[in-house]
């Protein structure tokens, strides 16, 4: 097995900070990173893998802090973590029966799955990665044969594919024959967010697949439709709480499924530094 020539050797894995694109869910493994208070587009688990995290969650002027080894935080919920060693963060498929699997009570510990974790951060290349990933969402219950059949998520999985193709709620509404209204009606029951919010999280996608292949900010904001790379900035740190330069920053190393892969190779690859 050869190394490409953008990665650094297997024993330096596990210090650096692991993306993987995983058709509409994406994880996370590394540093908490100290993000500053924000709301995902979608719900979010997190687990400490190291040590337990301190969530505040707020509401209004009130707020909730609790310190857990995992937390599944609700979409749109304005919170905050601390954390202390390595976190995993696993941003669900709002199409699937994900958060049904992430509440079950037969959920394994995480003392069962970090070592899963572990060797998803340290595998070596994208196809032992991606392999190891996809053991860990079985190992919690995550399918992709759960995916629902409803119009809301039949469309909701075309914004994944092609959120250029929505840019207005009213496309997103056609097609899938309901009225503005109702489809965002819908659409906050399925998912807890505005299709703002979440066409905003897939255009990330497509930033971070942009990156993934060698392109720097200012070509993944004009690839996702930003005006900018400091509108895409905003918008970044807007749903993720940083800017993309802090994990550029950080050394970060970003895995998408075989096929969105825009390399010959197949390899995660370094994002490069930003245009300034």
């Amino acid at each position: 097995m050869t190394i490409a020539r953008f990665q650094k050797p297997a024993d330096s894995m596990t210090a650096r900070p692991l993306i993987v694109l995983l058709g509409a869910r994406a994880l996370y493994i590394g540093p908490g990173l100290q993000l500053s208070p924000h709301r995902n587009a979608v719900a979010t688990w997190a687990m400490g893998l190291d040590h337990a995290f301190t969530l505040t969650l707020f509401a209004g002027t009130a707020s909730t802090t609790v310190q857990a080894r995992q937390a599944l935080i609700p979409a749109g919920a304005r919170h905050q973590l601390q954390t202390q060693g390595r976190m995993l963060f696993l941003y669900v498929d709002a199409t699937s029966g994900d958060l049904a699997a992430l509440t079950a009570p037969s959920l394994p510990t995480v003392e069962a799955l970090a070592p899963m974790a572990e060797a998803i951060a340290s595998a070596v290349d994208s196809a032992s990665v991606l392999r190891h990933c996809h053991e860990f969402l079985r190992e919690i219950g995550v399918h992709d044969a759960e995916t629902r059949s409803t119009s809301i998520h039949a469309t909701l999985g075309a914004v994944n594919a092609r959120p250029q193709e929505f840019p207005t709620l009213a496309h997103a509404a056609r097609h899938a024959g309901l009225s503005p209204s109702r489809f965002q009606h819908s659409l906050r029951e399925a998912t807890g967010v505005a299709f703002r919010r979440y066409r905003q999280l897939r255009r990330m996608a497509q930033v971070l697949r942009c990156l993934a292949a060698g392109g720097n900010l200012t070509d993944a904001a004009l690839e996702a439709g930003f005006a900018s790379s400091s509108h895409l900035s905003t918008a970044f740190r807007d749903l993720f709480g940083m800017a993309p330069s802090q994990l550029i920053a950080a050394n970060v190393r970003l895995v998408t499924e075989p096929e969105r892969v825009a390399d010959e190779g197949g390899e995660g690859r370094n994002l490069k530094s930003p245009v300034t």
